[in-house]
């Protein structure tokens, strides 16, 4: 992410340089002896050109626009993000819910009769 952000930066900062052109007087010129061409055909060419450059400066103008959005995006996410890490490191850790059963279980019954005080039991009888 830090890596995106500063490329980000840079783009935001030199927009500007990225797509300047030179001057005609500096661009190199190189004629051949073979070709030539009539002035309409290099104004044809000119205009043809041009309008091409125009719709690259055009499209780079919508890219960098983009990358700003996203740029802006990504900073939100990241505050997003940050809040709730530190929302979440300040949270209490809550003990687990132990579920209770929905039937209370019947008391077992003894596996012989018991005498809680009172009369005498009767004998059992064993085979």
């Amino acid at each position: 992410m830090a890596i995106f952000a500063g490329a980000a930066a840079y783009l935001l900062l030199n927009h500007d340089h990225l797509f300047d052109t030179a001057p005609a007087a500096q661009l190199p010129i190189s004629v051949s002896v073979e070709e030539t061409l009539s002035l309409e055909d290099f104004r044809s060419f000119q205009q043809d050109l041009a309008a091409k450059l125009e719709a690259v400066r055009l499209a780079a103008a919508d890219q960098q626009a983009d990358l700003r959005r996203l740029a802006e995006q990504m900073s939100a996410l990241a505050a997003k993000l940050d809040t709730l890490q530190s929302a979440a490191a300040a949270a209490p850790v809550r003990p687990p819910v132990v579920a209770m059963s929905k039937r209370p279980v019947p008391p077992k019954k003894p596996a012989s009769t018991i005498s809680v005080g009172g009369a005498p039991l009767p004998p059992q009888n064993r085979q």
